[in-house]
This record gives structure tokens, sequence and C-alpha cells, in this order.
């Protein structure tokens, strides 16, 4: 690499000098130095430097350049420059890899003369080999060597240095049009050697930057000079030898092959050649004066498969004559011959084999001898001889009239190869007698002659000749019987007796004659049935009658067996008999349809002798009566019963009697659904019935039904469950002053049995009272206990067993008015004045809030005389008024009562009060503990020397008339109405709210 870049710089500095000398000899430019140099070299870049100087003082003011590119446009570029002296650097980037380029530089002066142009010649780098570039398989003397291209760029050929122990070489390739790669050999190198190998890219005489290098690459140990390698293929080898000389003369010898070659390589490709053959091979260097012997022996191959000349059969002998393959493609060392009967069955392998010894393949025997003295191994009847390449193979022990099968294999050292397996016939001869007879009396004009072939056939029977003779010789009769063993001899005579004799046919004859003696007189009972007509309750049944059946009485026992018509899995055959005549008809009757019965026969006969003879059953024959209408279904349930819906199943009928059923469900009557089915019909079939009435018995039926009729229904009722109720409906509500009465009608639809719950709640307290049902179709009830004139929330509630749903009236019901309670705080003073008579005042509060019990209508207020009796004030305030002054006389006990009115006087509340005379505020009675007493309806209550009464008037309608009739009655009103039952319940004052006597 040093070396190389030395060589550079050299020639570099060559060519400024030539340059230079140049310039000099222009006498135009004398005193002018005008130097271009290539100061760096790259795969796309080329760097020049470019030195001008005038020793006249000459300014330069441009430098251009110009050149062509690959695709040979122009292109040109100037530099402005300054001075007498001028030393620039030109760099050219993104030029073709591996490609020269011709530079014309120029300058100018301030003159605005151009000087040159200097032509200089720069080549970019070529890239390195390819990374595929490797070594291949060495010899003594050489070593492979494979260059893959560059990817891009230009370039001319490739420069290989190799070195060893200091001795150093080159050679150069040329690139190669087309391809990818170069394969190349570096020859004439020390055998056993090592070297170091550097291959360069070479474009226009710049080698590449980088080389692919290897080192250690070593040639191989000499082998022995009279070594060889040969290589096998199909019909070919290839033999490599130790290398002796540059150019060989070969000549190659086998007993199928000669052929001369020259080579310049010491290997050589034979085609052609026969498998198993033997070639020897002399090679000579170019001049003859070194030769060496070497010897292949082809790779042998499967022979090709014998050819059969001939075969020829007798009655026992089969005669064969076949020749060699044409192609042995190796050493046959023998042949078997495989017999087979006509099942091919093998029946004996013959094995034919040589007796030489194998041939060699060497250099004292060239020709490939094949074998020529054979022997038969296994020699039981049969015999070889070989003559001229055919051998003559004579086989015995064959069977007249069969059919065989034969092949024959060849055999080498890779294995066999067999003919396609040959028929042969042996020749025929007369069959012998057939090997059984049998003859069966079938009625008494009818025969059926059986019989099996010869056990020795002698060839292929053709067929069968049958004689039958009664009365001698003159009665007989002849049929022939072709592809079969058996026959029926018709309309004989009855109770006659035939020979009857049987002989096998083939081509070459007839044989013996195989008889029986019959006789018809005797009847033997056939028990057979002859034809069944069935419907689907009755089998009729139809006999053979023999010629003379009014002279021979017949009968039959008829046994039919029949599974039992019971509807389990483990049913069981049940076996009933029948009697029949033939002239009468044979019904069998009371069966069932769609059932399969088994019937045989056995038949009874009275000879001629009078003897009864009794026949063997029959065979058993299957009869299937005929469809009918199914059964009835069985188990109709409903399960899964729901408010709305159930599910119907049932299980099919014990019996369809047919292959199809339709299955109709009725609900009360009404079809509902129907069923087809077919095929495999299920065991269950289940329904659901939906849209139901809650609690409601409801009559489910299902009827089965085919193409022939249906059956009687099956009918369950059953009732739905017990619903979740609907919301009851309210009627009406009866209020009363304690009490209410509520009526509502009941959930629709009807859920079941249903009881209600009437809740009654107090809105200002949450407070309730409930009443109940307790019979499930009441739907009326009385809540008690109710405060009066109050307003209170209804909710009905209904239930069932499932679950409950409520009705809330959207308002306020409010109980009727009542009396109202008795007024509070009852004040009674009185005032002693000189100048006027005693005044009284009064003065109370309205009932407390709950007990107002209705609209306060007004206050009555009474002064009663309790000495005469008398009322001296029955006073009616309007129901704003609570504070009254009244005059009264001294020296009196009075009786001061107080209640209000709504829709009836309320309680009264008195208070005694006693009027001295001259004397003010003085009480009656001193101050004494609080005393209660019930005096008959009236409460007495004495506080502090006060006697205050309460008097309930309970549900009576009392007057406003004064208890006497002399009474001052005395109405007052305000204007402002403070008693309205509204307008005191939102005010809640503290007077109307008292609950307790203070």
């Amino acid at each position: 690499m040093l070396k190389h870049l030395v060589g550079i710089y050299f020639l570099s500095i060559l060519i400024s000098v030539i340059t230079a000398e140049a310039l000099k000899n222009e006498s135009l430019d004398r005193g002018l130095f005008f130097n271009v140099t290539i100061t760096e070299r790259r795969l796309n870049v080329i760097r020049l430097q470019v030195r001008v100087s005038s020793t006249k003082g000459e300014n330069f003011t441009a430098l251009k350049w110009l050149y062509k590119t690959y695709y040979s446009s122009i292109i040109t570029e100037v530099k402005l420059v300054r001075g007498h002296h001028i030393d620039e650097f030109i760099k050219v980037k993104r030029l073709e890899i591996g490609f020269c380029y011709n530079f014309q530089i120029n300058v100018q002066t301030q003159n605005g003369r151009w000087i040159g142009p200097i032509d200089q010649r720069a080549c970019t780098k070529p890239r390195s080999p390819g990374s595929g570039t490797r070594i291949g398989i060495t010899t003594i003397t050489s070593i492979p060597l494979l260059i893959q291209y560059p990817y891009d760029g230009h370039f001319d050929s490739f420069r290989i240095d190799y070195e060893n122990n200091a001795n150093k070489f080159s050679m150069t390739v040329s690139r190669a049009v087309g391809v990818n790669q170069t394969e190349i050999e570096i020859t004439g190198l020390v055998p056993q050697s090592c070297y170091n190998i550097d291959v360069y890219t070479v474009s226009f005489s710049e080698s590449s930057h980088n080389s692919r290098s290897f080192t250690n690459v070593c040639t191989q140990t000499p082998l022995d000079p009279n070594s060889y390698t040969v290589i096998y293929g199909e019909s070919s080898f290839t033999i490599f030898w130790v290398k002796f000389s540059d150019k060989y003369h070969v000549n190659v010898s086998c007993n199928y092959l000669s052929q001369v070659f020259s080579l310049n390589k010491p290997s050589l490709y034979v085609n052609g050649t026969i498998p198993g053959d033997c070639c020897v091979m002399n090679v000579n260097n170019w001049n003859y004066t070194v030769s060496r012997q070497y010897y292949v022996h082809v790779n042998e191959s499967l022979p090709e498969y014998p050819v059969v000349i001939s075969n020829i059969t007798t009655r026992t002998h089969l005669n064969l004559i076949w020749r060699e393959p044409m192609r042995s493609n190796g050493w046959i060392h023998g042949y078997t011959v495989h017999l087979f009967d006509n099942r091919i069955t093998t029946i004996e392998n013959y094995t034919v084999s040589c007796i030489q010894p194998e041939p060699k393949c060497s250099r004292y025997d060239s020709y490939w001898h094949q074998c020529s003295i054979f022997s038969l191994i296994n020699n039981r009847n049969a015999s070889i001889n070989y003559n001229n390449s055919h051998f003559h193979l004579s086989i015995g022990g064959f069977k007249p009239g069969m059919l065989y099968h034969y092949s024959i294999t060849a055999n080498n050292k890779v294995g066999s190869n067999t003919t396609d397996r040959i028929t042969v016939i042996t020749l025929e001869d007369k069959p012998k007698s057939p090997a059984t007879l049998f003859i069966t009396v079938l009625n008494v004009t009818t025969m059926s002659i059986t019989w099996s072939p010869p056990y020795i056939t002698n060839g292929a029977i053709t067929g069968y000749n049958v004689s039958y003779c009664s009365n001698g010789i003159s009665g007989c009769k002849y049929t022939v019987v072709e592809g079969m063993t058996s026959v029926i001899l018709r309309n004989l005579d009855c109770w006659k007796e035939y020979l009857v004799c049987v002989s096998a046919l083939t081509s070459d004859g007839t044989g013996p004659q195989k008889c029986g003696v019959k006789n018809t007189s005797v009847y033997e009972p056939q028990s057979k049935i002859s034809k069944t007509t069935a419907s689907n309750r009755t089998i009729k049944l139809e006999f053979e009658v023999p010629c003379d059946s009014m002279d021979a009485p017949i009968s039959y026992n008829i046994a039919y067996t029949f599974l039992d018509h019971s509807c389990t899995a483990d049913q069981t055959n049940v076996t009933q008999r029948w009697e029949c005549f033939p002239l009468h008809l044979c019904e069998i009757i009371g069966l069932f349809p769609h059932w399969d019965y088994s019937i045989k026969l056995q038949e009874s006969v009275v000879d001629n002798v009078g003897r009864l003879v009794v026949g063997v059953w029959s065979n058993d024959l299957k009869v299937a009566t005929l469809h009918s209408v199914p059964e009835e279904v069985r188990n109709v349930r409903a399960q899964n019963i729901k408010s709305d819906s159930m599910t119907v199943c049932w299980e099919k009928p014990c019996f369809l009697n047919s292959d199809i059923v339709f299955y109709n469900v009725t609900l009360n009557d009404d079809p509902y659904v129907n069923v087809y089915r077919f095929g495999a019909i299920l065991q269950t079939e289940c329904q659901e019935i939906a849209d139901l009435l809650p609690y409601t018995n409801y009559t489910i039926s299902v009827t089965a039904s085919n193409q022939f009729g249906k059956t009687d229904p099956v009918s369950i009722i059953k009732q739905t469950d017990i619903a979740v109720p609907n919301q009851p409906r309210l009627s009406g509500i009866e209020e009363h002053a304690t009490m209410m009465t509520v009526e509502w009608k009941p959930p629709d639809p009807y859920p079941g049995p249903t009881s209600y719950t009437v809740k009654v709640r107090d809105i200002e307290n949450s407070e309730t009272k409930n009443c109940q049902t307790l019979v499930y179709n009441q739907t009326k009830c009385s809540v008690f206990g109710l405060e009066e004139y109050w307003q209170y929330e209804v909710t009905i509630t209904a239930h069932t067993e499932r679950g409950t749903k409520q009705y809330k009236h959207s308002r306020y019901i409010q109980t009727k008015q009542s009396a109202p309670g008795p007024v509070t705080h009852l004040r009674v003073n009185h005032k002693n004045d000189i100048e006027k008579s005693h005044l009284v005042v009064i003065k109370f509060g309205p009932p407390v809030y709950r007990d107002r019990n209705g609209v306060i209508k007004a206050y009555y207020v009474r002064c009663h005389d309790t000495r005469t009796y008398r009322d001296i004030h029955f006073v009616k305030l309007n129901k704003n008024l609570t504070e009254l002054e009244m005059t009264v006389p001294d020296q009196v006990l009075l009786n001061i009562s107080v209640f209000a009115e709504t829709i009836e006087n309320g309680t009264e509340v008195y208070q005694t009060i006693f009027i001295p005379a001259g004397e003010t505020n003085t009480p009656l009675v001193s101050s004494v503990p609080l005393v209660l007493a019930v005096i008959g309806w009236t409460l007495a209550v004495v506080l502090a020397g006060t006697t205050v009464f309460y008097k309930r008037q309970l549900h009576s309608q009392q007057s406003n008339t004064p208890v006497t009739s002399n009474a001052n009655i005395i109405e007052l009103s305000g204007a402002y109405d403070r008693s309205d039952y509204i307008n005191a319940d939102a005010t809640k004052d503290t007077d109307g709210h008292y609950e307790s006597i203070k």
C-alpha cells in the first residue's frame, strides 16, 4: 500500500515538472510560471493545486477551470484572485466513482488577457472489491479466488498482489461483461506454502484506496502421484488425478465406450457410460514422456427386466423361454421365477443362480464378462437350460384347465427388476362328477335340485347336464344348466319316483354323473307362505297348493310372535297360534296396527296311506301391520306454573302407529298450538302456554293424530299461580268525626286470594291507624279512633302470597266536625264600683288546637245564680271574642260557665264566684288544694278556691236557649274572626295550645 502511494506522489511531481517545462518553452508567455498539481483523489472528489507566478510583475484577476462530466455536459467555474503570484486549491466534488476527467485551467491578467489553458487529467478512485470476495479450496500449486464486483462505480480490472517469504508477485484480471463476479486461479505456486493476498480494483490505472486482503492462504501438500479420485454420476463419472503436466492426452477404453481426450487440467468428465462397466484410462503428458493408468468400475444400477420370448402350457406343464435384459446395468448373478395361482397366492419361487464368480475391473481384465453358467437351486418339478443368452425353464405339477400367473426377476448387486405378472392357462380335461347332490321335493309336482361343482374340474365348467326319469328310460327328460348349480323341476307327475342325475361339462367333454332317487308320492310338507297381505289389524296368508290337495288334506299350524303391547322398556315376546286350511281364508285378526310380527309355519298333511306327516317349522317371516291412528298421549302434566304462564308436557303415545305425529294443544277448548314431528320423535314434548290470568283454572287438552286420524284428547285442569297484585282502585271514602270508611275496587286481573291494609296517617305527627280485611273478597274497611275535623293521608295496600302493591290517595282526607272541647284559661273576676253595679270580668281562651273539632262558630257565656237557680245572663259571643264584662248583683254565689260551638255545643267550663257586698276580688273560697270530682256527667275542678266545671255535650245537638226562661241573652260580635279553624290552625298562639289546666 505504501509503495503504491509513493508511486502516485512521484507521478504527480513528474507531471508538474513536465508542465512547467512546457510553459517555459512558450515564447508568448516568457517569464511566466504555471503549474497544476493533483493533491487529492478519492471516490468522488479530486483536489488540484494551481500555482502561477509572473516575473514581469503582471497581476492576475481570475482563475477559471472547466471539465466534461460523465454525461458529456461541460462544467465551468471561475474564482477571483489578486496579485502577481497565485497559489490556489480547486476541490471538485460529486464526481463519478472510478472515472477520469480532463481539466482545463486558465488565468486572466489585469489587462483582460487569458493565459492557458493548461490540461490536467485526473481520475477518481474506484471502490474496493465486494465483501463477497473469498478464497476457494486450494490445490498443491494453485489458489482459487472469487472476486465480487463493487456494487457501483466504474472499474476496468483487478490487480492481485501476493507474496511468500518476501517474494512479491502481481497479476491483473480484466473485468468480464454481464456478470457480477470473476473466478480466477493463482497458479504456479509452491506446494505446502502460505501466501498473503491483496486484491485491488483498478480504473484507468487508478487502484482502489483499500483492498480485500487474505493472510496465510496455504497450498496443499503433494499427493501420491498415482492416486486419483472418482466421482460417480448417472451414466457418467469424473476422475481427478495428481497433476504431473500442464497438458494431457487421455485414452478411455470401456466395454461399450472408447474415446480420446486432450486436456489442460488433471481431471476428466466421461458421459454415456454403461452402469457396471469397466473403464481403463491411459493418461500421458503432452510429449508422452510420462504415462499413468487408472481403472474405473462404473456404478451399477437396477437391471432392466428380462424379456419373455414364449410360454407354452400343456395339461400339467409350463415351458418358459426368456432372454437376458437389454441392459443388465451390472453383473446379473441370478433370476427368480415366481409362480402364483388364480387367487394371486404364491405357489413356488424358482431361483436360477449364476455359479461363476463375479469378475473384477483391473489392469489384468479390462473386459466385463457376464454370467454364462446357471443352475436351478430348487429343481422340484422343474429343469433349466441356458443357451446363447436364452433361458429355457420347464415346470411341472400343474392342474388341467387352471389359471396361473408368473413373473421373472433379474438380480444384480444393486437390486432387482421384475416383469409384470403374466397369465397362463393349462389345457383342460374332462371334469369329475359333481361333489354333492341334493334333491328336495317342494310339492307333489315340483322338485328342487342343487349340487356342488366337482372337486376336480380339470378346466372351466361351462354347464351341467341334468336328467330326470320316471317309469324307466322312456320317461326321461333332459335340461342343460349354465352358470348355476341348482334347478327347479316343475310339472312332475304326482306320487312318482324320479331318478335324477347331474354331470359337469368342460371344453374337453362331459364328466361322469352323480345320481339320486326321490318319490313324489311321499309328500313332504314345505312350510312355505307364498303371499301375505296386511291391514292395520289383520294379516292374510296364502299358500302354494299342491296338485291333488283334495286327496291329500293339508293344514297349517301358524305361530306368530310379537312384542307385548306394553309401554315399557322391557317388553317381552308373546307367541300366539293360529290354524288354517288351504281352501279357506287364512286371516289372523285382532292384531295391533303398525306392529312387527314374526310368522312361521308348520305344514301337516295326511298322505295316501293315512299317515299324518308333520313338516318342520319354516323360517320366520317378518310382516308389519299397516299404520293407524296413534294411541293417546301419556302423562299430560303442567309444570313451571306461574301467574301468567305454565308449561304443559306430555309423553309421546306408547304406539304412534305411524312415522309421523301431530300434537294439538287446546286451552279451554280453543286451539292453542300444533306440533308436528317425524323421524326420531322425542319421548317428551313440552310447550309453554303464555298470556294467562293469575289464579285461574284452565282446561288443557293434548290430542295426538297422524295422517290416518286422531285419537281422544287427554285433558287436565290446572290453576295458575297467585300473582303480585296490581294497584287497587279507590271507590270512595265515607268520613265521620272519629272514623272513616274506605272502599275500593280489587286489582284487575284478580291475582288470587288478596287481603288489604288501609293505613290512615296523621299528617301532623305521622301517627297511623290501620284496619285490615280478613276476608279475601272484602273491599271495605273502617278506621276508628281518629281526631275530629283532622286531615289524614289514606293508603290502601293489596297483599298476596307473592307480593304487595300500594295505592296512595292523591289528596288528604279530613274527618267531619264534632263538638269542640272545653275553652281554656277561664278567668272570672268582679269589681265593686260605688257608682256602678258590680262588674264581673270573664276571660278565656279557645279550646286546645286538637280539641276544636271543627270551625268555631261562637262562644256562649252563662251567668247562673246558684241561690235562685236562675240564669242572670246568657251571652253569645262572636268566635273572635274571648273576653266579657257583665254587671251582677252582690251578695250572690254565681256559677259562670263558658262553652264553644261548632256544629254542636262544646264542653262547658264552670267557675263559681261569690260577689260580696262592698268588696272586690274576694274569692268565695280561700286557697285550697286542687280537687277533682265527677258528679254525674259534670266534671268539677276546684282550683285555688274557685270551682271550674267541665261538661261535655256529646252526640247531641244542644240549643242555645238558656236553662231558665228569664235569662238575659246577649249576642256580641267582633270585627275579626279569630276562631276560624284554618287561621287558628295557622297561628297556634299560646292561648290555643294549652293541653293542661293551670
